[in-house]
């Protein structure tokens, strides 16, 4: 008991800081990650939060995923709602001041990597579940034989160039975080001893 509440605990903080790499990337004004572009574009187009936005994304991919009967935890739907609503209470906070300098911006992205790396590290290590961007990930993987990390690279591709189309900014800070993302992450779980294949998910669907 006391275990799966420390991991909750692990679960809720991860997806919290996950949350503020987000804003922090968003606050950057240099381009945003590729989900970003896309949920500022859909939250452009539909009037909603960006928060709001990518809440919509995530239950519209977890129905999917459900659809297909993959694997599914508590993680898997905390995720979905937790971000969005962290993403929005952060930045309706004005806890992270918006970029005054390319300087600034530069900082922010690195920052932003950093963090979301180090989230990924408490969430996924919770043994939860993945979230539903991750799991549309691996599905892919499994259905199409290819490796993680081209079914990531498409789906992002896909993400934001249909974002760009609704108005979300593409920019060198959109290049950097789909190149040198999964770089930082790597090192990050490298540096704290952290295998996530080797994580056991404590499922309910």
């Amino acid at each position: 008991m006391k275990s799966s509440l420390q991991d909750l605990v692990r679960l809720i903080i991860g997806l919290f800081l996950y949350a503020l790499g987000m804003v922090m990337g968003y606050e950057a004004q240099v381009g945003y990650a590729p989900w970003e572009v896309f949920h500022v574009g859909l939250s452009k187009v539909t009037g909603v939060t960006i928060g709001t936005a990518s809440i919509l994304v995530g239950i519209v991919i977890l129905i999917f995923i459900i659809y297909k009967k993959e694997p599914l935890g508590l993680g898997s739907f905390l995720n979905m709602f937790l971000i969005g609503i962290f993403f929005d209470l952060i930045l309706a906070t004005g806890l992270i001041a918006r970029a005054s300098s390319l300087a600034i911006s530069g900082i922010y992205v690195v920052l932003a990597m950093i963090i979301i790396s180090f989230a990924t590290y408490y969430y996924v290590g919770a043994g939860f579940g993945a979230g539903p961007r991750d799991s549309l990930i691996f599905y892919l993987h499994k259905r199409f034989k290819i490796s993680v990390g081209v079914a990531r690279r498409i789906i992002e591709v896909l993400v934001t160039l249909i974002g760009y189309f609704m108005g979300g900014m593409i920019g060198l800070g959109t290049l950097i975080f789909a190149l040198v993302t999964g770089y930082i992450m790597d090192y990050t779980f490298k540096l704290l001893g952290f295998d996530p294949k080797a994580v056991q998910h404590k499922t309910i669907i």
